[in-house]
């Protein structure tokens, strides 16, 4: 999975934080934490505000310099090979620290 990626893990240089609406109604603040590219695509994970151990994955697009817009991914399959990507390159950033 690891040579799939195309974009290394990085600090992003300050926290962005988006409010996430969900199905049900509900709301949460989650920070960016990294975006990475997968199979030519990029997907961010996110991650609640609140300390949470809990990341969502979206599809990532740039609309502009400084705005983006996140989407759901569509399939499971997809959305477990990025979810294992992600935690990956966690495990891999853990190491070099």
């Amino acid at each position: 999975m690891t040579d799939e990626l195309k974009k290394d893990f990085e600090e992003l240089e300050e926290d962005i934080i988006v409010s996430l609406e969900f199905d049900d109604g509900e709301a949460e603040d989650c920070k960016l934490v990294c975006v990475l590219e997968l199979e030519d695509r990029l997907y961010a994970a996110m991650q609640p505000v609140e300390g949470e151990d809990e990341f969502y994955f979206f599809n990532y697009k740039e609309i502009g310099e400084e705005e983006f817009e996140l989407s759901d991914i569509e399939t499971e399959e997809e959305f477990n090979d990025v979810a294992e990507a992600f935690f990956e390159l966690m495990e891999q950033d853990e190491e070099l620290q």
